[in-house]
Parts: C-alpha cells; sequence; structure tokens
C-alpha cells in the first residue's frame, strides 16, 4: 500500500521575532522592508498581534531564490 503525504488542515504559524531571525535580520530592516511591501504582510488569526503563515513565507522564499542574482 502506497501513502500519500498530505498538508496539514491547520496553518502553521510563524511570529515575526523568529521570522527574523529565520532571516538574519535586524528589527529595523524588517519593519522597513514590511512597509515597503518587500516581505509578505502579516494576518492577525490570533487577535491584535501579526502572524505570517509558513507557507506563504515558504513560497515568498522560493520565489527570491528563484530571481536573478544580485
Amino acid at each position: 500500500m502506497q501513502t500519500e503525504k498530505t498538508p496539514p488542515a491547520d496553518p502553521v504559524w510563524i511570529q515575526g521575532p523568529r521570522l527574523r531571525q529565520r532571516w538574519g535580520i535586524s528589527n529595523s530592516t524588517f519593519y522597513a522592508k514590511l512597509k515597503a511591501g518587500l516581505i509578505p504582510p502579516p494576518e492577525y488569526p490570533f487577535g491584535t498581534r501579526p502572524f505570517w503563515r509558513m507557507d506563504v513565507v515558504e513560497r515568498f522564499e522560493a520565489s527570491k531564490s528563484t530571481g536573478p542574482a544580485a
């Protein structure tokens, strides 16, 4: 019997500090890029604290790595 890997039913969320750590950028750089629209906007699934969905983050990272080299 062959099994297929299925994505989780619920999205996985990451907070800003963990995302900044993942990308290795400072707080000010992160928010400057967010304000300029250079990184995906956050969502607010749990109230007033911003979170990013991991599938959105991974698609964003993949799109950046396939672009032209700087």
